[in-house]
């Protein structure tokens, strides 16, 4: 897989844009505000995430692979991030995750996002499978993955652990070849 020219991606409401060091303050302030929405789910978020967290996911330090997003909405407003990560050259795997802060929520902004995440992962990365593990406790994460154009894949029973304990995990992938067009309804 390859490191694609960067170009924000658009699909007329939702706009994905790389984040630049200017831009982690303001990451920070929003993951803080977030916090009690997007726990236990995003690990590693904390009550008092800093600028140089946030500037540690800019830069891409703990994983190389990554390629980090701000998620816009049409009024191009931050209302959350999200990105591809541990991308397996072998198989032309990549991770696909995903947040939004409370504002954000309800107006079909995720999908619109992870579809358009969908999309570069294949089409500008090179992956042949993009995929995303939810654990099957987190409904609103399960709703967006059932409303974008992956597909329900399997459960891993007790395949991730969130605070101390086990929880099964849903599987959605999209995988090269598959129709970037939503189901209806979806």
């Amino acid at each position: 897989m390859e490191e694609p020219t960067y170009t924000p991606l658009t699909d007329g409401t939702v706009t994905l844009q790389r984040p630049t060091e200017a831009d982690a303050e303001l990451v920070a302030a929003l993951v803080r505000s977030s916090y009690p929405h997007i726990t236990p789910w995003m690990t590693w978020a904390k009550p008092d995430h800093s600028i140089a967290d946030a500037l540690v996911w800019i830069s891409r330090e703990t994983d190389p692979t990554c390629h980090p997003f701000l998620i816009l909405d049409d009024n191009l407003r931050t209302i959350g991030s999200c990105g591809l990560s541990r991308l397996d050259q072998s198989n032309l795997v990549a991770e696909v995750g995903y947040w939004l802060a409370p504002e954000g929520t309800g107006s079909g902004y995720a999908t619109r996002a992870t579809n358009l995440l969908l999309r570069y992962a294949i089409e500008d990365v090179g992956a042949h499978r993009a995929e995303m593990w939810i654990s099957a406790e987190n409904e609103p994460s399960r709703r967006v993955a059932e409303r974008s154009v992956a597909q329900f894949e399997s459960t891993a029973r007790q395949a991730m652990r969130i605070e101390g304990r086990n929880h099964d995990a849903h599987c959605y992938a999209f995988v090269k070849g598959d129709s970037f067009e939503p189901e209806p309804g979806g």
